[in-house]
């Protein structure tokens, strides 16, 4: 879902991508003034349908949609981010399958809207719109997990496929468990840090006041106190004497 919100909104900036021979790549320099006006014209939209925004990293035609239905491709790829926000699990919000769909669906009815005649086959929006993709020698494969092969872990337990949940966390139907998903022969995954960021920030907060206190304490452990004139039990007699307070005795 990530990946389809990150090349929609690219998508929505730039238009749609250019082929991979092509890619990084001025069209003059590849095309005869024929060939490069079919080209454009090419899985693109009408000029009175578009706006054209070059594209810095030379990946996409540069022929982006108007300005309003841009905006309604990125106000469909907001929701969706929104979805799939990390803080989702902290404020206990539950995703279901259907709604993943429902956003998916959204995405591509409002890039139905931009490009009518549909995007190139070779585009990353059509290609997971469509499920065709393929992340294989990829970064993203690195976050893919084969729904067949993939294990659960918990408390560094594989819980296999072919035994029951009970035979793990007993028959308790109140019991609840964080489990991970990891691939298949990749092992434990790690462990999650016990506190959060925020806990660990207020534990090394509260510890390092504790560390002032003890300092000041260490400070005030000291017998200096008992040259204080308020701590001398001879001071009325040193008065009648005339010897006055600016004779201080310390024992070495």
């Amino acid at each position: 879902m990530l990946r389809l919100c990150t090349e929609a909104s690219e998508l929505a900036k730039y238009g749609p991508l250019k082929s991979y021979d092509e890619q990084g790549l001025e069209e003059e320099s590849e095309f005869t003034p024929a060939e490069a006006r079919a080209h454009a014209l090419q899985h693109s939209l009408p000029d009175s349908d578009s706006r054209m925004n070059k594209d810095p990293s030379q990946r996409r035609t540069g022929k982006a949609p108007k300005e309003d239905v841009a905006a309604i491709i990125e106000k469909t790829v907001q929701d969706a981010k929104q979805l799939c926000a990390k803080e989702n699990p902290e404020l206990k919000k539950q995703i279901t399958r259907a709604e993943l769909l429902e956003a998916r669906n959204t995405i591509k009815g409002a890039v139905m809207i931009a490009f009518p005649m549909n995007l190139p086959d070779w585009d990353p929006v059509r290609i997971i719109i469509e499920d065709n993709e393929d992340v294989s020698g990829t970064q993203a494969a690195a976050d893919f997990m084969d729904p067949e092969t993939c294990c659960l872990w918990w408390a560094s337990k594989n819980l296999l496929r072919e035994k029951k949940l009970s035979d793990f966390v007993g028959r308790n139907e109140k019991t609840k468990i964080v489990a991970k998903l990891a691939k298949s022969g990749a092992g434990a995954p790690v462990r999650e840090a016990p506190l959060t960021e925020s806990q660990q920030k207020d534990l090394m907060a509260y510890y390092y006041r504790k560390q002032e206190e003890n300092k000041v304490l260490v400070e005030n452990d000291d017998d200096s106190y008992l040259n204080a004139p308020w701590a001398d039990t001879k001071s009325l007699k040193k008065s009648f004497t005339g010897m006055g307070t600016g004779i201080n005795f310390r024992p070495r």
